[in-house]
């Protein structure tokens, strides 16, 4: 197809890779949860909860993680995102946006080891002995 001189073409959604795809994204992401009856946090834009479902949900750009009280209610939020999104669910979660996190006895611990790690060796230092929190 070619363009008439003097002529240009109006999008109607944002493409991958602009200024706007990202803004757009989440604008969908926040009124498709929104119609299925999740709330923002006041906290946060990128907290979702449906305290009904008792199901938490925080996101950051294409990446998020979701709690829930029960498998059941995990089961019926796949069931209904999976229909607007194209989603890579996972059980338990290793590592996002370069935290580590780790389920123990008392709960989960997070970390960042591997960017304090990167640090050290930038900066060329050694580390001396190991504090144990």
């Amino acid at each position: 197809m070619t363009i008439p001189d003097g002529y240009d073409f109006m999008l109607r959604g944002a493409l991958y890779g602009t200024k706007q795809a990202g803004h757009c994204w989440w604008q969908h992401l926040s009124r498709t949860l929104h119609n299925m009856g999740y709330e923002c946090s006041t906290y946060g834009s990128s907290v979702y909860m449906n305290h009904a479902a008792g199901i938490y949900i925080w996101v950051h750009v294409d990446d998020g993680i979701v709690f829930s009280k029960t498998a059941v209610a995990m089961a019926d939020l796949h069931h209904n995102l999976s229909s607007p999104f194209r989603i890579k669910w996972a059980d338990g979660v290793p590592s996002i946006i370069g935290l580590q996190i780790n389920q123990t006895m008392k709960g989960y611990l997070i970390s960042q080891t591997q960017a304090i790690d990167g640090i050290i060796a930038a900066m060329a230092l050694t580390c001396l002995s190991k504090p144990h929190l």
